[in-house]
């Protein structure tokens, strides 16, 4: 019988073409994706003419077909108003959704296109689960500092890059909780003993997590010995969670031995920092 073959997973980066080229091209290199969605938008284009969007997509494409050897059916164009939030948050979630549905690899590039891209795509990362919103920051600027009042300033006066805007749009907003404070409470105990090389045990960690406000297990136990019942909510309730959540992940070989994923360390260092 022949094995059946597994296909491999892709890498998709997602992002949007406004005025930037290397800010798209360069993560998506990085990433080596195999497939890639670029959102942009050209009212010219509507009545079949180009504009200066026109030159930026296309240059991002030239650029992705030489230095990754995409070909046009790996190149996603996504015509859609890069300026309406509504419209960009709609297309984006159902980019992600139906890349992930299909378990693929999947990063969304929040570092350039319109600051209603940057929204949107900030928050649609948080929506569907594996989603891993990435940033650049820039490392050398076009224009050089001694040009820079010539071209952001008007009458000697720093305007920057906008002359004028319209009217503030509020944005829709939808809730999103906030990580439960005894599970990052509890896995910040985790991390620092990690650091320190102490033991990480059981009864270790449910010591530690009796000292502070994080142990919740309601269970009545006047005896200081550690029960199996605290240790099976010690697993259910933390180390589950913590796996589920993408915080933690085990090490292979090491039985029992667990480390702190990206996600997890900025959990740690974001939420509920007035507890230990």
């Amino acid at each position: 019988m022949e094995p059946r073959r597994v296909k491999p997973l892709d890498v998709v980066v997602v992002s949007c073409i406004t005025f930037e080229t290397v800010k798209v091209v360069s993560p998506i290199v990085h990433l080596r994706a195999d497939r890639v969605y670029l959102l942009h938008y050209s009212e010219a284009e509507e009545r079949g003419g180009k504009d200066v969007y026109s030159a930026f997509y296309e240059e991002v494409v030239d650029q992705l077909k030489t230095l990754m050897q995409l070909d046009d059916e790996s190149i996603k164009e996504v015509n859609v108003k890069v300026f309406r939030f509504k419209e960009v948050l709609t297309a984006l979630l159902e980019i992600l959704q139906r890349e992930r549905d299909q378990g693929n690899i999947v990063y969304v590039n929040v570092s350039a296109g319109s600051m209603e891209y940057a929204a949107a795509a900030t928050l649609a990362s948080m929506m569907v689960a594996g989603v891993k919103p990435v940033a650049v920051g820039v490392e050398t600027y076009l224009i050089p500092n001694e040009r820079i009042m010539e071209v952001y300033f008007e009458n000697g006066h720093p305007v920057g890059l906008a002359k004028s805007v319209y009217e503030p749009t509020e944005l829709p907003t939808y809730p999103i909780d906030m990580p439960p404070a005894d599970l990052v409470q509890a896995l910040r105990i985790l991390r620092t003993k990690l650091e320190s090389k102490l033991i990480t045990s059981y009864p270790n960690m449910i010591k530690a997590l009796k000292e502070t406000k994080a142990w919740t297990y309601e269970g009545l136990n006047v005896d200081e010995k550690i029960t199996q019942a605290e240790k099976m909510f010690y697993s259910r309730h933390y180390i589950e969670s913590w796996l589920n959540r993408g915080w933690v992940e085990k090490e292979k070989g090491k039985r029992g031995k667990m480390k702190l994923t990206i996600a997890g360390e900025n959990v740690c260092d974001i939420f509920h920092l007035e507890q230990p």
